[in-house]
């Protein structure tokens, strides 16, 4: 993929890759990365602030079809984002099971 930046934004690019000792390119993949996880820290933390309201209309009153359809989207949503984490807090729990297993019973 290539990018075009006019000229101000290029130097301030190159100005800050140089702060930092990186190349350029190294710079702009880092902004980047860190610009796009900002986008997805708001759009989770939108889409959790939807399912709370949800929730908690449906606690005290009930939801309509299309806010329940909504809040089982958002519920998968979240529970495919979680997914990984998931396994990997269980292998996590796993190896403090294996390793309390050999540990001596309390007297």
């Amino acid at each position: 993929m290539t990018i075009s930046l006019d000229g101000l934004l290029e130097r301030r690019l190159r100005e800050q890759a140089s702060a930092r000792r990186q190349s350029a390119e190294e710079a702009a993949v880092a902004m980047l990365v860190k610009g796009l996880d900002k986008a997805d820290d708001e759009a989770l933390r939108r889409s959790n602030q939807r399912r709370a309201e949800l929730i908690t209309r449906e606690v005290n009153g009930g939801l309509s079809s299309p806010e329940a359809e909504e809040l089982a989207r958002l519920d998968a949503e979240l529970r495919a984002r979680l997914a990984p984490i998931d396994g990997q807090l269980l292998a996590v729990a796993e190896e403090f099971h294996r390793l309390a297993g050999g540990l001596p019973d309390a007297p």
